[in-house]
C-alpha cells in the first residue's frame, strides 16, 4: 500500500492551520488529518493536539487482528480523546477558549477500511479514474441542501459554506444545540412577520376552486410553522399542507409529496406539480409528476430555463392554461 501526505496554505490563507499524520503498519494503515480554527494560533495548536492525541491512543490500543467493527469503536473512542485533549489545552490559556478543530481518520487494511471525520474535512475513495466522497459534511450548507433549500451547486458558492455545525473543541456541539434551539422558538414567534402572499395567488387559488381543483402545498419549512402561515393566508383555499416531519425524508425525496396526494385522495396520473427552483424540478421527477415552474419565487427565469418543467410561467394567472 503507498501512502504520501502534503499540506498547502491554498490560495486564500497566509497561514496554514491543517495537520496530518500517516502510520503504515504491517497490516494496517492509520492517517488522520485536522483543520483548526480560533485565531492565528489557536487553530494551529488545535489541530496539532487533536492528531497527536489521536494517534497516540490508536497507536496503544490498535491491534492487527481487529475487527472492522472493534476498529469503529477504537476510531470513536480516538476522537472523543481528542476532543477532550483540544477542550483541556483551551482552558490552560484564555487567548485559545474557543479554538477547534475538524478531523477526518482513516484506518485501512488490505480490503476494508474505517472511515470518522468530525466537521466539514473530507474522505474521497478514487478507484478506477473516479472519486467518489465517502463523507458526510457537518456544516451548515449541507444542512440547507438536504433539507431542499438549496442545491449542491448553490452550496459551492453560499455565503455560509464554511461554516460547520460539528467540530472537536470546547463546548461545540452543546453551544450548536443551543443556537438552533434558539434559533427554532425565534422563527416560531416570528415566522409570520413581513410575510405576504405574492400578488395574485389568492386569485390563482380562488379560480382553482371553482373549477373544482384541490391543491396542496409540500414544503421543507417544519410542519409546525408552515401549517399555522398557509392557514392564515390562504384558509381552505388550500386543502392540505405537508411541512418537514421527524423521519421522513425531505424535497426532492417523494415522499412528502405521496402524502398529500394521498391525503387529497388524487389520482397521480391527473396531478400537476408547481415550484419555484431546481429542488422543485427534481422532486417533480422523482413522483413521476408532470411541472411548472414560476419565476417570481426562489429561482429566477435563467436558472429555471435549465430544469426539467413542462414550462416556466411570470403570473400565477398563467397557471390556468395548464389545468
Amino acid at each position: 500500500m503507498k501512502v504520501c501526505g502534503k499540506t498547502d496554505v491554498g490560495l486564500r490563507r497566509h497561514e496554514n492551520q491543517d495537520t496530518f499524520a500517516v502510520e503504515q503498519g504491517e497490516k494496517l494503515l492509520i492517517a488522520v488529518v485536522c483543520d483548526g480554527m480560533g485565531g492565528a494560533e489557536g487553530g494551529q495548536i488545535a489541530s496539532s493536539v487533536a492528531v497527536e492525541t489521536f494517534m497516540k491512543e490508536m497507536r496503544a490500543l490498535i491491534r492487527a487482528d481487529m475487527t472492522a467493527e472493534q476498529l469503529r469503536e477504537l476510531a470513536s473512542f480516538c476522537v472523543a480523546k481528542a476532543n477532550t485533549a483540544v477542550y483541556q489545552r483551551a482552558l490552560q490559556d484564555p487567548a485559545y477558549q474557543g479554538m477547534g478543530t475538524t478531523l477526518v481518520s482513516a484506518v485501512a487494511g488490505e480490503r476494508d477500511a474505517v472511515i470518522c471525520n468530525i466537521g466539514d474535512s473530507r474522505a474521497y475513495l478514487i478507484h478506477n479514474g473516479e472519486m467518489m466522497r465517502i463523507t458526510h459534511d457537518h456544516s451548515v450548507v449541507q444542512t440547507l441542501v438536504e433539507n431542499g433549500d438549496i442545491t449542491a451547486e448553490e452550496a459551492r458558492t453560499h455565503p455560509n459554506r464554511n461554516l460547520i455545525t460539528r467540530a472537536l473543541g470546547p463546548g461545540q456541539e452543546a453551544l450548536i444545540d443551543d443556537t438552533l434551539a434558539v434559533y427554532a422558538r425565534l422563527y416560531a414567534a416570528h415566522a409570520q412577520e413581513h410575510v405576504t402572499p405574492y400578488e395574485g395567488i389568492p386569485e390563482l387559488l380562488d379560480a382553482l376552486h371553482e373549477r373544482g381543483i384541490r391543491t396542496a402545498c409540500v414544503t421543507n419549512k417544519d410542519h409546525t410553522d408552515a401549517a399555522p402561515m398557509l392557514q392564515k393566508f390562504f384558509g381552505e383555499r388550500i386543502s392540505h399542507v405537508e411541512g418537514r416531519k421527524p423521519g421522513r425524508p425531505t424535497k426532492p425525496a417523494p415522499d412528502a409529496v405521496y402524502d398529500a396526494l394521498k391525503a387529497l385522495g388524487a389520482d397521480p396520473s391527473r396531478a400537476l406539480y408547481v415550484g419555484d427552483s431546481g429542488v422543485d424540478s427534481e422532486t417533480a421527477k422523482n413522483a413521476s409528476l408532470p411541472c411548472v415552474l414560476c419565476d417570481w419565487g426562489y429561482w429566477d427565469r435563467d436558472r429555471l430555463e435549465n430544469c426539467a418543467a413542462l414550462g416556466i410561467i411570470s403570473a400565477p394567472a398563467e397557471l390556468l392554461q395548464y389545468v
